[in-house]
């Protein structure tokens, strides 16, 4: 079903695709290994493009089988996307995260939960642009919240 290696080590983060029963590609994908946390257990980010939501649901749910302790659940409603990107990519994000955003303890494709400013976030550090970038996965009830904060 998937082509690639999805990584098994916390808070890490690797791309792949779905494939089809003919080995051709169906879909990419962001496959981030999130460790457990105040939010919830162990679990596995699937991320995919917002144009393929019900493409990829559809797929993933089909492949379920019976016994497996598997919740799909699209996100894609419920919280945006930022993307960060840049040679002062990470000071801008160091200077706006709670944690240590250096290279040693936030390499590129890994993840971290923390909060940006106010809003709690999943950060990941992933780009396939050439260059520095995170996308920073925040609650859209949290940017309405910072935005009547200002």
């Amino acid at each position: 079903m998937f082509c690639g290696t999805v990584t098994r080590r916390d808070g890490r983060v690797g791309l792949g695709y779905l494939l089809n029963h003919h080995g051709m590609v169906k879909a990419e994908a962001t496959i981030a290994n999130l460790p457990a946390s105040d939010r919830g257990p162990d679990r596995l980010w699937y991320g995919f493009a917002a144009a393929s939501k019900f493409h990829d649901m559809d797929w993933l749910t089909q492949l379920l089988r019976e016994g497996e302790d598997v919740q799909p659940r699209s996100l894609t409603n419920y919280q945006t996307i930022l993307v960060l990107a840049g040679a002062k990519a990470r000071d801008v994000l160091s200077a706006c995260a709670r944690g240590d955003r250096s290279v040693e303890a936030f390499p590129w494709l890994s993840e971290r939960e923390c909060f940006v400013g106010i809003a709690p976030a999943t950060v990941m550090g992933v780009s396939f642009l050439g260059e520095l970038a995170y996308e920073i996965h925040v609650p859209n009830a949290s940017l309405y919240a910072a935005y009547l904060a200002l």
